[in-house]
């Protein structure tokens, strides 16, 4: 990348406005209170620049050919892929201060110039030279860290002490990312649990210009990779010549899944161009690593029965297992669950199981072999799944948890599950809640667990765009003139206001006080439109039980 001094920036402006580019590029607009604005990076003047100097202001271009000014301070982050930043990306930029993050990982220190001809992004760095970045090489520009930090509702994990009674089995390891596998020198048995306690980064692609740390580049998958469900360049191993598996950075305890030498390595089908090095240490693991922090202040641990603390071991070779405990039916359950079982007693699989196994004599038939399921009581089967996962419970009665499959003499390993209540929910209803809807997502998850035939308040406004041309701008009741079959809700025009409750059938909202619930569950909101790609803007929606 070129980088110039300031006294040649004005030059660099000069001969930006020769250039020719063929589009400008969309960028998402989040605001300080949450809200997003999306459209195109629109420009102006000889110097082609999107910020009004004069008003200090940015400038964003809607569908219907309008523009909409935000003010500079106004903008916490300006999102080029859209999506949740993945925590490390969070955890990386400054408590202060503005970063710009690229594709490859990479964050820089300093401060946005201006956004040049629809397509640069102009940065200058600390030492004041400036320098022009493709916005298609950026993720996301951070102005104001705090807030973004609490718009993406991100909570610093506290790395936890090794638990007592892991033995370290093998000391610091170097892997390096040009070579196939590393030797540990560590023969493991079948079953065996194992802590990776990995740091480091490596570089990858032509020149090495992408980063990776063990828990992977979430940018790139591909099907050719050792564990192709598991991002490039994160931390895999085998045992002899066997399968991979992944290790990444969680420091769960992994079992092994077959006894022999065990070997460490990079996920990537090309290693030539590869740089730097993983640093390993492995323990011997007894227990199971602790919930995260971000959990430990939103969720009380449950316990009673076979559940410790709040823990829960899930044996591949038992049915079920009974937590003891007592749920309610439309309570919100948080699960977080670790480990693998084998199941045809050399199959080894995670807590979602194994996709290319299925049979209608599982206990849950549309599930792959060998995930994590449950049940309340003796009723239907229904699935949990690996990490982190929030569930409405179903039924009202004591909590079991299984492993799907309808032979269980010939399974090994076992899951280990954290189980959560959601304390956060009802302390939130009762105080209510405001959020902002975007018009170009699907469906906003309100963080709130409603129940049947309770009585909300609601209180919509602003306007959205959708479909291309001019006209199409609706608020929350939606533009009248505009209908179709093929929206969610047949009944309400396009653009309105919509919830749904879990995974079920959509109801309008539109412009109105009060609902009425029809279902227990998870409150989503979202807008009437078949296609969300090309909408722009947000509803914001203030939301309250009824008292």
């Amino acid at each position: 990348m070129r980088r110039t001094t300031a006294l040649a920036a004005g030059l660099l402006a000069a001969l930006a406005t020769t250039a020719a580019f063929a589009s400008a590029e969309r960028a998402t607009f989040i605001l300080t209170d949450g809200e997003r604005i999306s459209g195109t990076v629109v420009f102006h003047t000889e110097a082609r620049t999107n910020i009004r100097e004069d008003k200090n202001e940015f400038n964003v271009g809607l569908l219907d050919g309008t523009e909409v000014p935000i003010p500079f301070h106004q903008v916490a982050v300006i999102d080029f892929i859209g999506g949740q930043p993945a925590a490390r990306e969070l955890a990386a930029i400054p408590d202060s201060g503005q970063s710009l993050v690229m594709r490859s990982g990479v964050v820089h220190d300093g401060s946005l110039v201006d956004l040049i001809g629809g397509d640069t992004v102009r940065w200058r760095h600390p030492n004041a030279d400036t320098e022009d970045f493709p916005i298609r090489q950026a993720r996301r520009i951070y102005l104001a860290p705090d807030r973004a930090r609490t718009i993406f509702d991100f909570h610093e994990d506290v790395t936890p002490a090794r638990p007592a009674g892991d033995a370290t089995v093998a000391g610091e390891l170097i892997v390096p990312a040009m070579r196939a596998w590393t030797e540990t020198d560590l023969t493991v048995r079948r079953g065996q649990l194992l802590r990776f306690d990995a740091s480091g980064q490596i570089r990858f692609g032509e020149g090495g210009e992408y980063l990776a740390d063990p828990g992977g580049n979430p940018d790139l998958r591909k099907a050719s990779y050792p564990v192709p469900e598991l991002p490039v360049g994160a931390l895999i191993g085998r045992i002899d010549s066997g399968e991979p598996f992944a290790i990444g950075a969680d420091d769960s305890a992994i079992p092994m899944p077959a006894t022999g030498e065990l070997r460490l390595g990079v996920n990537d089908d090309y290693l030539a161009d590869n740089g730097g090095a993983f640093r390993v240490t492995i323990f011997e693991s007894t227990v199971a690593r602790q919930p995260t922090a971000r959990a430990r202040n939103r969720w009380s641990p449950v316990a009673g029965g076979t559940a410790t603390d709040g823990w829960a071991t899930v044996p591949g070779t038992e049915a079920w297992v009974d937590t003891g405990l007592v749920v309610r039916r439309g309570e919100q359950v948080q699960f977080e669950t670790s480990g693998s079982v084998a199941h045809r007693a050399n199959d080894w699989t995670d807590a979602d199981g194994d996709a290319s196994v299925l049979s209608r004599s599982y206990p849950a038939p549309g599930q792959p072999a060998g995930t994590l399921i449950a049940r309340i009581d003796d009723g239907q089967p229904f699935a949990i799944g690996a990490g982190t996962r929030t569930v409405t419970m179903p039924a009202t009665g004591r909590l079991q948890l299984g492993v799907n499959d309808d032979h269980h003499a010939d399974n090994g390993g076992a899951f280990r599950v954290a189980i959560w209540r959601d304390d956060l929910a009802s302390s939130a209803a009762s105080a209510g809640r405001s959020l902002s809807v975007p018009a170009d997502a699907a469906w906003t998850d309100t963080g709130l667990s409603v129940r049947r035939g309770e009585v909300w308040s609601v209180d919509a406004d602003g306007l959205i765009s959708f479909r291309r041309g001019a006209g199409n701008v609706a608020g929350p009741d939606g533009k009248t003139a505009v209908r179709n079959r093929r929206y969610p809700v047949l009944m309400l025009p396009a653009g309105g206001l919509i919830g749904r409750i879990g995974a079920g059938n959509p109801f309008a909202i539109g412009d109105a006080d009060t609902l009425v619930m029809p279902a227990t569950g998870r409150l989503f909101l979202g807008i009437n439109d078949d296609d969300l790609r090309d909408n722009s803007g947000a509803f914001r929606v203030r939301l309250a039980r009824g008292r």
